[in-house]
């Protein structure tokens, strides 16, 4: 055990064993271990030494912490300081791509304005359920039902607390499981899966009072069942800024000049289940690749390969997920981005614009399935594009590969109407009306606020 021990902590840095936004550090790690404990276990999975961390538990942590490193201790202190948070936060993961956009950057927002908020995953719940009595608003992020979750809220409605629940998709409703888009590979299983997810999360969604929508699709899709809608559209944080600034940047390098006049279209896809959405633009980007030799496909994330890009495998390239704090810099290496959406589906009308927004940060153009939240982020043509059938997708992609002009203006556009719309400063205003719904004292300095 202690070899296994050594040998992991000669592989690693502290600082790399740590990224709250990395779907690499996915949440396998059961409630029964110690919180200090459970990105480090999801890690230790991924090179075979899991077995041996899980026996260690607290061991672990205390090796850790005799080699001079605390780096996974703060977790069990961050509540112990000289006042409870204002707003906390229970999501179902502390590691999951979409918890940047709905929980993290809220939480930036929420500092901006001057208030105090704190985050815990749905197992951590009776860890911290002595902190419920001392916050104002609990937000619940797609969270399931258990016992331990029915005694947090219990608590929670006994004091009076406002309960929140938040959702950037339709998982939470079972009536919509049957579009929940699985992967193509997926099982009967895998759909009972969903569904009953679906089933444990609209128990805890049906005990809130309030329900916090990434987009007004979503907050109307939730119309009839009496609960009152917040919007806060999906933004960016600081470090996705800067991030993103670093990304345009090095590409300012020039190109060593075997890159020629390739052009390069990318898809970034976040999870398994965008295969038919891809496939979507599948048609057009085969007769494109058919007509320009030059081009190239690049598709990042977990998708399966497509049979019909085989003839073209020299210039399709696949790579794997790609963590957020590093996504900008595979972005930026493309000329175009796509976001296709099956748009006969009501699960996927509620997506919002993230996809549009990654690509803008790095002046990136966009051509889009013309599902409501890239209607109100897109005019077409303007700063994007948007693409309902064949003929459109040809034609757009095709307008945006044959100028470069065009892309450069259009990217710049894009990135004008991002940093207006979806930069901090503008989402604070959006986190301010939501809030203030349920608790009018909240921001003390209200009217100054959303003036700044």
């Amino acid at each position: 055990l202690d070899s296994d021990i050594q040998y992991f902590l000669s592989k690693w840095k502290p600082e790399d064993l740590y990224d709250p936004y990395d779907h690499d550090a996915c949440n396998p790690v059961h409630s029964w271990m110690p919180s200090a404990i459970k990105t480090f276990g999801a890690f230790v999975k991924r090179y075979g030494l899991f077995h041996a961390i899980r026996i260690a538990g607290a061991y672990a942590v205390k090796r850790f912490t005799r080699a001079g490193t605390r780096f996974f201790l703060f977790r069990k202190s961050r509540f112990f300081s000289r006042k409870y948070p204002a707003v906390l936060f229970v999501s179902f993961s502390l590691t999951d791509l979409c918890v940047q956009y709905r929980v993290r950057h809220i939480v930036e927002y929420l500092s901006m304005g001057g208030i105090s908020s704190a985050v815990i995953g749905e197992w951590e719940t009776k860890q911290y359920k002595k902190i419920v009595p001392h916050v104002r608003c609990i937000v619940l992020f797609r969270t399931q039902t258990n016992r331990s979750m029915e005694s947090f809220l219990a608590v929670a409605r006994r004091r009076g607390i406002p309960l929140v629940y938040s959702s950037d998709d339709l998982v939470f409703l079972p009536e919509y499981a049957s579009y929940f888009p699985l992967p193509t590979t997926g099982s009967h299983r895998d759909y009972q899966y969903a569904a009953e997810a679906a089933r444990k999360r609209f128990a805890v969604f049906r005990q809130c009072d309030y329900f916090l929508a990434s987009t007004p699709s979503l907050a109307k899709a939730v119309d009839a069942y009496g609960k009152t809608p917040l919007l806060i559209h999906n933004g960016i944080g600081t470090e996705q800024m800067r991030r993103s600034r670093k990304a345009v940047e090095k590409r300012r390098i020039p190109r060593d000049s075997s890159a020629g006049t390739r052009v390069i279209i990318g898809y970034a896809s976040g999870t398994m289940t965008h295969e038919r959405d891809v496939a979507v633009a599948i048609p057009a980007l085969v007769s494109l690749l058919a007509a320009y030799p030059f081009l190239e496909l690049r598709i990042i994330g977990h998708l399966a390969r497509d049979a019909s890009l085989r003839p073209y495998e020299s210039r399709v390239r696949y790579i794997p997920f790609v963590p957020w704090r590093r996504i900008q810099d595979v972005l930026c290496e493309c000329d175009i981005l796509i976001a296709p959406f099956c748009l006969d589906s009501p699960f996927t009308n509620a997506k919002s614009e993230v996809k549009f927004i990654e690509a803008a940060l790095v002046r990136v153009p966009t051509v889009a399935s013309p599902i409501a939240s890239y209607r109100d982020a897109i005019h077409d043509g303007v700063n994007g594009f948007l693409a309902s059938n064949d003929y459109e997708w040809t034609e757009k992609l095709r307008t945006l590969i044959e100028s470069k002009e065009e892309r450069v203006r259009i990217g710049a556009a894009a990135y004008d109407a991002v940093m207006k719309e979806y930069a901090p400063s503008a989402l604070l205003g959006e986190t301010y009306a939501a809030l203030t719904t349920i608790i009018p004292s909240l921001f003390k300095d209200a009217k100054e606020i959303h003036n700044n």
